[in-house]
């Protein structure tokens, strides 16, 4: 299960204006088996949701729970969450071995691993 707890997140697009509150305490959870899918408008905090699950951005205040069956740890957690974006980018110099190396070592795993991996 993943439980949004009081989701909030406010951006700024330049320092005179006033800030855009993406999310307004969003509280829902998914229980495990389920598939969901986010609709809305462009600027309803679809993405911004996404990347605060995924841990490429974070939020304002409130928290984001994981079962313990998605593991213990951030790592277990985190190898169980799958993001494909809307619009993919590729870095043109890596091949795609050394790019599952590089976002591999973002999260901190270490290359012996990721070579059984790939």
């Amino acid at each position: 299960m993943i439980q949004f707890q009081d989701i909030s997140k406010s951006f700024k697009y330049n320092f005179w204006e006033k800030e855009f509150k993406a999310l307004d305490k969003v509280s829902f959870w998914i229980n495990e088996g389920e598939l969901v899918g986010f609709l809305g408008a462009n600027g309803a905090g679809k993405t911004t949701l996404i990347k605060i699950l995924m841990d490429f951005s974070r939020q304002d205040s409130g928290e984001v729970h994981f079962s313990k069956s998605m593991g213990t740890t951030e790592k277990e957690i985190r190898s169980s969450l799958g993001y494909l974006p809307e619009r993919a980018y590729l870095y043109q110099h890596l091949t795609g071995r050394e790019f599952l190396q590089y976002t591999g070592s973002l999260y901190g795993i270490k290359k012996i691993e990721l070579d059984d991996l790939i």
